[in-house]
């Protein structure tokens, strides 16, 4: 795939992705309602990160960084498991306050007294997303230093040959890569918004009696 064929094909991509991050802002207002609780200025700070990474990822779309635009995607699949965590936290207010303190989530445990590692995230909200893990896995090869790192700068050519890049041009290969990063990152927005159907269900019921 060419640049020119890339840049025609994210264009409905790139549309529906900003129209999904502005998204968060009704999800926001929603949670606030009329009665406000600690729980809500956690989802709310989420909503706010969603809406920032995504506007960052947008930006590494369309330069076609894809090294920046894997990290993102993993902190978007992250966002997703930090809003399961609360729907599984044996005390989601103690998970604010971890979070509020700067202390990692992770020495809390869950109804069924398992600690809220990533991992076990991980593997709990991949119950609900099959291909969750395997794309959680893939995207982490983004953030460390991984084969994906390694394969955008040396490549076999012919006769033996190696190839290496150190450049800011990106080579035409990547394209396929950006095409499915994108639809994964859209997929996963997707997934973090359906956490909060219930959770407005339920804070929309609490105000229309209290």
């Amino acid at each position: 795939m060419t640049n020119d064929e890339l840049k025609i094909k994210i264009e409905p991509f790139i549309k529906e992705l900003m129209e999904l991050n502005e998204n968060a802002i009704e999800i926001a207002k929603q949670m606030i309602g009329k009665n406000l609780f600690k729980t809500d200025l956690y989802f709310c700070a989420m909503l706010n990160k969603s809406m920032q990474i995504t506007d960052g990822f947008l930006e590494m779309i369309k330069h076609r960084n894809l090294s920046c635009a894997g990290i993102l995607l993993r902190t978007n699949i992250d966002n997703c498991l930090r809003m399961f965590a609360m729907y599984i936290a044996e005390n989601p207010e103690d998970l604010v306050d971890c979070v509020m303190n700067g202390e990692k989530i992770s020495r809390f445990k869950d109804k069924e007294g398992k600690y809220l590692k990533d991992f076990y995230l991980k593997e709990q909200l991949g119950k609900y997303d099959e291909k969750l893990v395997q794309v959680y896995n893939n995207a982490s090869g983004y953030v460390h230093f991984s084969e994906k790192g390694f394969f955008q700068s040396v490549r076999a050519e012919e006769d033996n040959a190696i190839s290496v890049q150190v450049s800011h041009n990106i080579p035409e290969e990547a394209n396929k890569y950006i095409i499915e990063c994108i639809e994964a990152y859209i997929h996963y927005l997707k997934l973090f918004y359906k956490l909060f159907i219930d959770l407005i269900r339920v804070k929309i019921e609490y105000d229309s009696t209290h």
